[in-house]
């Protein structure tokens, strides 16, 4: 079957929409992506900030050493530093 002028046209704007979309696919998933590393570091910010509250009310009641559940500031602090400089949470 020969290729015609209409056939040519009809494949290359499938080509360039096939591309284009897989583009917006991509931004979309790297949107996506930014805004649960954003959820990530807020979450851990506000540990963080409880954390550091707790110790402040215990220190203010006199009480000793504060152990908790929660992870320790430096656990906190490590998990931050690498979303901030985009390793991921499980790098």
């Amino acid at each position: 079957m020969p290729k015609t002028s209409n056939n040519t046209k009809a494949f290359n704007n499938w080509e360039r929409r096939s591309r284009y979309l897989l583009k917006e696919m991509v931004k979309y998933q790297i949107y996506v992506e930014c805004l649960e590393q954003s959820l990530q570091v807020q979450k851990l910010r506000h540990e963080i900030e409880r954390g550091q509250d707790m110790q402040h009310e215990n220190h203010e009641r006199g009480g000793g050493l504060l152990r908790t559940d929660l992870r320790t500031e430096d656990d906190l602090e490590a998990e931050l530093a690498k979303l901030i400089v985009h390793e991921g949470p499980h790098a």
